[in-house]
């Protein structure tokens, strides 16, 4: 074996190491609120292909967690947004390929729950999500896939909801998201550190800043609540 050879194999695996750390990440981001930590937690599969995901809250600061409903299976959390009063949470489903399904998920704080909407109930791609301040619309941009192209693209389309997300409406077919328009508040996507807290760069940990700047360990990633099957 030349010594090129070699090298290029040592990488390669390398490489696979790295992708199959990323795939079995134990938590996909996490939000704080005035004292309450949100952790966006992967589970086992628990007999299925999938590793769901469900909100994990710690109100004593990481010492305890509980677990939120929904745990969902074959899904993804996206896009996160903050009011203050409200906190949205869009994904959509991802099994099985092409993404579908997009939905968003309302979180209420005084029973660590949250109720979900569907946005759009076919093969599609969710694109972008804001909340437009004056009038309390929300608006989604999604791609509706053709299944008919070997890439899965498709025209782009506005989505309109007037009742705080409960039943949505296509508005129009646009050419692109924007990304900033006045008036509106763009859901972010859904971040890996939040305020003081955050997850540790190998994805084992989730961590929080102390008043020196040093980050310290919280709790170790994945929790045992995160290897139970029942909700």
């Amino acid at each position: 074996m030349s010594h090129k050879l070699g090298c290029l194999l040592i990488i390669g695996g390398f490489l696979a190491t790295i992708g199959a750390a990323q795939e079995y990440l134990s938590a996909d981001g996490i939000w704080t609120r005035p004292g309450t930590v949100i952790l966006f937690a992967r589970f086992n599969p628990c007999g299925g292909p999938y590793r769901p995901i469900q909100p994990l809250v710690s109100a004593d600061g990481g010492k305890t967690w509980a677990a939120s409903r929904p745990r969902m299976e074959g899904s993804e959390f996206e896009y996160i947004l903050d009011t203050g009063a409200e906190l949205w949470v869009a994904g959509e489903q991802i099994a099985e390929g092409p993404s579908s399904a997009p939905f968003l998920l309302l979180y209420r704080a005084d029973s660590a729950e949250w109720t979900q909407f569907q946005i759009y109930d076919d093969a599609a791609e969710l694109l972008g999500i804001a909340l437009e301040t004056e009038t309390g619309k929300l608006l989604a941009w999604v791609r509706h896939i053709d299944m008919g192209t070997d890439n899965w693209t498709g025209p782009i389309y506005l989505h309109q909801s007037v009742d705080r997300g409960r039943k949505w409406n296509e508005v129009r077919k646009v050419r692109q998201v924007p990304r900033s328009r006045a008036g509106l508040r763009f859901f972010r996507t859904l971040p890996r550190r939040s305020g003081a807290w955050r997850i540790s760069r190998a994805g084992s940990a989730v961590e929080r800043q102390q008043a020196d700047g040093k980050w310290q360990e919280a709790v170790r990633l994945p929790m045992p609540l995160q290897q139970r099957c029942s909700n």
